[in-house]
């Protein structure tokens, strides 16, 4: 699977299944709601690297699926952390084509242009025949 398809894949998986918030994807205009609610899904493309040898070669790419939740600043991190829960619960195990994902990792972050901010990051593999 190419990077393009891997980004594919996931970013359809989210939009399919993601009715919570609007949803801002990455290179996308996007406005963010009067309600301060709302979600960006980003793909980190991280290290790669050769895991057998002979051919067909197996190539293991790693990255991490990022979700940044936000919330109106001022009002505590609850908001941005029940967004972050249900992005976590909704990539926990999710059967993404291609995928290998691992568990959630989530963090309250920080107030940005006026909202706060709260950070899932869920590693994951995937593996391509060369």
């Amino acid at each position: 699977m190419s990077f393009t398809g891997a980004r594919r894949a996931v970013e359809s998986f989210f939009a399919a299944n993601w009715s919570e918030t609007p949803v801002a994807f990455e290179n996308v205009v996007f406005t963010p709601p009067e309600d301060g609610c709302w979600v960006k899904l980003m793909i980190l493309n991280e290290q790669s690297e050769q895991a057998t040898l002979g051919r067909p070669a197996l190539r293991r790419y790693r990255g991490r699926i990022l979700v940044y939740c936000f919330a109106p600043s001022g009002a505590g991190a609850q908001a941005a952390t029940a967004l972050a829960d249900l992005a976590a619960s909704l990539f926990d195990g999710a059967p993404i084509a291609g995928h290998v994902l691992l568990p959630p990792e989530l963090a309250e972050d920080e107030e940005i242009d006026g909202a706060y901010r709260a950070r899932v990051a869920i590693p994951f593999w995937r593996d391509e025949l060369v």
